[in-house]
């Protein structure tokens, strides 16, 4: 359903409602423009105006990939949430291959879909599908990872401040270990969360005695961040801390550590709060991590939709960025924190 149309029948309702035939530019006249909610109304009016609104509307989701919390946690509540307001979600899943998420996005254009979500994997790599769609009459709506090219809306941690946060902590705790050496582990290296997390914890890195001995990328992977890990305890055995920016990826440098049998020697910082960073916080092999309300974000984006759906605005007209609210998570409060310690839904 393409939104131009949507908005004829809403908007002619909305009037109806409002008891208003011509406007006379008060804002207690009907909706401005092809705006959905009047001035005034009844509940039962407004909830129906806002299922009208978002009846039918297909939002099409392609995050990085599957199998992980994180995704796994907002693919299910962008399913409940637009379900239950009778808009349908489209998942494709590019399954971690971030050259193929150009194709799916240019496809999901094709099919005329409402509104996109896109997990984006590099600040570049989707310029000219954000651009396309908006030119269509398409909603864009970025998760996590900031853009160059600006959607209409972006929701997600605010990771430079989040890694200068966690900067903090590591400067902290190694002062008071009297040891200096650090290394830290990105991303995908080019993508919003990592660029932004390297920025943050490198501002507080350069004004510290610590030594930064390895700045590497790990795609992500648990796997590659062991094998990094493994050759760093091995090439600096007094090293103090390993920080990285994704808990599914830094586990895999716990696991390293606790293989060396350095389990508390070394410690191990991160970014997400995630269910399994959580049991590792409790078992000691991660020493801490930062929560920025992941379980709120898919209902801040179905929010979002709404929101957009029921402004009449033109897709690319408006532009907001929205970021989480973010707390350290570590032995002495990994059980009370609300919103951390997630799980898959």
């Amino acid at each position: 359903m393409k939104i131009g149309t949507l908005f004829a029948p809403i908007a002619a309702a909305a009037l109806v409602l409002s008891g208003c035939s011509v406007s006379t530019g008060s804002e207690d006249d009907g909706p401005s423009g092809d705006a959905v909610i009047p001035a005034s109304g009844t509940v039962a009016e407004i909830s129906q105006l806002v299922h009208d609104s978002m009846e039918g509307v297909q939002v099409g989701w392609v995050p990085v990939g599957m199998g992980i919390p994180l995704t796994e946690n907002w693919s299910s509540q962008l399913k409940t949430g637009l379900e239950q307001l009778g808009a349908e979600l489209i998942m494709r899943d590019p399954n971690w291959d971030n050259a193929k998420m150009p194709d799916i996005v240019d496809g999901l254009i094709n099919e005329d879909v409402d509104v996109l979500v896109l997990h984006n994997p590099d600040v570049g790599v989707l310029t000219s599908q954000i651009q396309r769609a908006k030119d269509e009459g398409i909603y864009v709506i970025t998760l996590n990872m900031l853009p160059s090219q600006q959607s209409d809306a972006f929701v997600g941690g605010d990771f430079q401040a989040m890694g200068a946060a966690l900067a903090e902590r590591v400067v902290k705790d190694c002062s008071a270990s009297g040891k200096s050496k650090i290394a830290t582990i990105d991303g995908f290296g080019t993508d919003g969360a990592s660029v932004a997390a390297r920025d943050g914890w490198t501002s507080v890195f350069k004004d510290s005695d610590l030594e930064v001995v390895s700045e590497q990328s790990a795609n992500y992977l648990p796997a590659e961040a062991n094998k990094i890990s493994t050759t760093l305890l091995q090439q600096h055995p007094d090293l103090c801390a390993i920080v990285g920016n994704f808990d599914t990826m830094m586990l895999g440098a716990s696991q390293a550590v606790a293989q060396a049998d350095k389990k508390g020697e070394v410690g191990v910082y991160s970014i997400d709060a995630s269910a399994p960073a959580c049991e590792n916080i409790k078992n000691g092999t991660l020493t801490a991590t930062v929560s920025y309300s992941v379980p709120a974000m898919g209902g801040t984006v179905v929010s979002l939709i709404e929101l957009l759906i029921q402004s009449g605005k033109t897709p690319g007209e408006t532009r907001s960025a929205i970021f989480m609210p973010y707390q350290i998570i570590d032995a002495s409060n990994v059980d009370d924190i609300a919103l951390a310690c997630y799980s898959n839904q």
